[in-house]
Protein backbone atom coordinates (compact mmCIF):
# COMPACT_ATOMS: atom_id res chain seq x y z
CA UNK A 1 0.00 0.00 0.00
CA UNK A 2 1.32 3.43 -0.88
CA UNK A 3 1.50 6.50 1.33
CA UNK A 4 -1.34 8.98 1.00
CA UNK A 5 -2.44 12.33 2.40
CA UNK A 6 -4.18 10.67 5.36
CA UNK A 7 -0.90 9.13 6.54
CA UNK A 8 0.55 12.58 7.20
CA UNK A 9 -2.44 13.87 9.19
CA UNK A 10 -3.05 13.73 12.93
CA UNK A 11 -5.24 10.73 13.92
CA UNK A 12 -7.96 13.10 15.16
CA UNK A 13 -8.27 14.57 11.65
CA UNK A 14 -8.63 11.09 10.15
CA UNK A 15 -11.20 10.16 12.79
CA UNK A 16 -13.28 13.27 12.13
CA UNK A 17 -13.16 12.69 8.38
CA UNK A 18 -14.40 9.11 8.64
CA UNK A 19 -17.06 10.04 11.20
CA UNK A 20 -18.25 12.71 8.76
CA UNK A 21 -18.21 10.36 5.76
CA UNK A 22 -20.09 7.62 7.62
CA UNK A 23 -22.47 10.11 9.25
CA UNK A 24 -23.39 11.77 5.97
CA UNK A 25 -23.91 8.41 4.26
CA UNK A 26 -26.35 7.48 7.04
CA UNK A 27 -28.18 10.80 7.19
CA UNK A 28 -28.34 11.71 3.50
CA UNK A 29 -30.07 8.92 1.60
CA UNK A 30 -30.22 10.68 -1.77
CA UNK A 31 -29.09 8.25 -4.49
CA UNK A 32 -26.82 10.80 -6.20
CA UNK A 33 -24.94 11.40 -2.93
CA UNK A 34 -24.62 7.67 -2.24
CA UNK A 35 -23.41 6.94 -5.78
CA UNK A 36 -20.85 9.76 -5.59
CA UNK A 37 -19.66 8.52 -2.19
CA UNK A 38 -19.37 4.91 -3.34
CA UNK A 39 -17.47 5.89 -6.50
CA UNK A 40 -15.19 8.21 -4.53
CA UNK A 41 -14.47 5.52 -1.93
CA UNK A 42 -13.78 2.93 -4.65
CA UNK A 43 -11.46 5.22 -6.63
CA UNK A 44 -9.50 6.24 -3.51
CA UNK A 45 -9.27 2.61 -2.41
CA UNK A 46 -8.00 1.57 -5.85
CA UNK A 47 -5.43 4.38 -5.84
CA UNK A 48 -4.07 3.10 -2.53
CA UNK A 49 -4.15 -0.64 -3.11
CA UNK A 50 -3.63 -0.96 -6.86
CA UNK A 51 -4.44 -4.25 -8.57
CA UNK A 52 -5.20 -6.06 -5.31
CA UNK A 53 -8.01 -3.59 -4.73
CA UNK A 54 -9.98 -4.89 -7.70
CA UNK A 55 -10.07 -8.33 -6.10
CA UNK A 56 -11.45 -6.98 -2.82
CA UNK A 57 -14.04 -4.82 -4.56
CA UNK A 58 -15.09 -7.87 -6.58
CA UNK A 59 -15.52 -9.73 -3.28
CA UNK A 60 -17.90 -6.99 -2.03
CA UNK A 61 -20.11 -7.11 -5.14
CA UNK A 62 -21.88 -10.43 -4.34
CA UNK A 63 -22.76 -9.09 -0.89
CA UNK A 64 -24.03 -5.87 -2.49
CA UNK A 65 -26.21 -7.82 -4.93
CA UNK A 66 -27.50 -10.26 -2.30
CA UNK A 67 -28.55 -7.50 0.10
CA UNK A 68 -30.14 -5.53 -2.73
CA UNK A 69 -32.21 -8.53 -3.83
CA UNK A 70 -33.14 -9.67 -0.29
CA UNK A 71 -34.20 -6.23 1.01
CA UNK A 72 -37.62 -6.22 -0.73
CA UNK A 73 -38.49 -9.47 1.04
CA UNK A 74 -38.45 -7.60 4.37
CA UNK A 75 -39.37 -4.09 3.21
CA UNK A 76 -42.63 -4.17 1.27
CA UNK A 77 -43.18 -0.43 0.94
CA UNK A 78 -43.68 0.88 -2.56
CA UNK A 79 -46.29 1.28 -5.25
CA UNK A 80 -44.76 -0.55 -8.22
CA UNK A 81 -45.15 -4.26 -7.51
CA UNK A 82 -42.96 -6.48 -9.66
CA UNK A 83 -44.27 -9.81 -8.37
CA UNK A 84 -45.33 -11.51 -5.13
CA UNK A 85 -43.10 -13.77 -3.01
CA UNK A 86 -44.71 -15.75 -0.18
CA UNK A 87 -47.79 -13.54 -0.56
CA UNK A 88 -45.78 -10.34 -0.03
CA UNK A 89 -45.24 -7.71 -2.73
CA UNK A 90 -41.72 -7.35 -4.19
CA UNK A 91 -41.55 -3.66 -5.12
CA UNK A 92 -39.21 -1.55 -7.25
CA UNK A 93 -38.88 1.08 -4.50
CA UNK A 94 -37.75 -1.51 -1.95
CA UNK A 95 -35.26 -2.88 -4.45
CA UNK A 96 -33.79 0.58 -5.11
CA UNK A 97 -33.71 1.34 -1.39
CA UNK A 98 -31.73 -1.87 -0.87
CA UNK A 99 -29.25 -0.74 -3.52
CA UNK A 100 -28.95 2.68 -1.85
CA UNK A 101 -28.45 1.06 1.53
CA UNK A 102 -25.67 -1.12 0.12
CA UNK A 103 -24.09 1.88 -1.61
CA UNK A 104 -23.87 3.64 1.74
CA UNK A 105 -22.48 0.46 3.26
CA UNK A 106 -19.76 0.35 0.62
CA UNK A 107 -18.57 3.77 1.80
CA UNK A 108 -18.16 2.18 5.24
CA UNK A 109 -16.54 -1.05 4.08
CA UNK A 110 -14.01 0.30 1.58
CA UNK A 111 -11.86 2.07 4.21
CA UNK A 112 -12.01 -0.91 6.56
CA UNK A 113 -10.94 -3.23 3.74
CA UNK A 114 -7.72 -1.19 3.46
CA UNK A 115 -6.65 -2.29 6.93
CA UNK A 116 -6.97 -6.01 6.20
Amino acid sequence: MTADAFSNCHPAVNFLFFVGAIGFSVLIQHPAYLIAGAIGAAVYYLLLSGRAGWKRIAMLLPMFLALTVVNPLFNTYGERVLFHVFGRPYTVEALLYGAAMCGGGFVWLAPSAMTV
